[in-house]
């Protein structure tokens, strides 16, 4: 695995840990600062780490075990692409869905963009 690959892997790892200090250190990893998030379920992009993990600490709060499990990954210049399964704490697959994620000259992830059915 590269950096970009092993900081896509913490960011999806962060949407699976509970504990908030272990997140943060997931997402302080992954992330920019200036970390941006959209998916169809947002109002508007969430700009920074604190708005990122608030975000996935509601979504754990709302489904209980949920975690992500990465199916695909593929990258080129600053860019990825990854198909994943959410699941609940039993392992049923919930939702599938696609990210697509920007990297900064330190291969951390500027921007991530999440694609599901609601």
């Amino acid at each position: 695995m590269n950096e970009r690959q092993n900081n896509w892997q913490a960011y999806m790892d962060a949407w699976s840990e509970t504990d908030s200090d272990k997140q943060s250190g997931l997402l302080k990893k992954a992330l920019s600062k200036e970390s941006q998030y959209t998916d169809p379920l947002t109002e508007e992009s969430l700009k920074g780490l604190d708005a990122v993990q608030a975000y996935i600490q509601q979504t754990q709060t709302m489904v209980p075990g949920v975690n992500l499990k990465l199916k695909t990954y593929v990258q080129h210049h600053d860019f990825s692409l990854a198909e994943w399964d959410m699941c609940d704490e039993g392992g049923r697959v919930m939702s599938q869905g696609k990210s697509f994620a920007r990297y900064d000259e330190s291969q951390k992830i500027i921007e991530t963009v999440a694609f599901f059915a609601v």
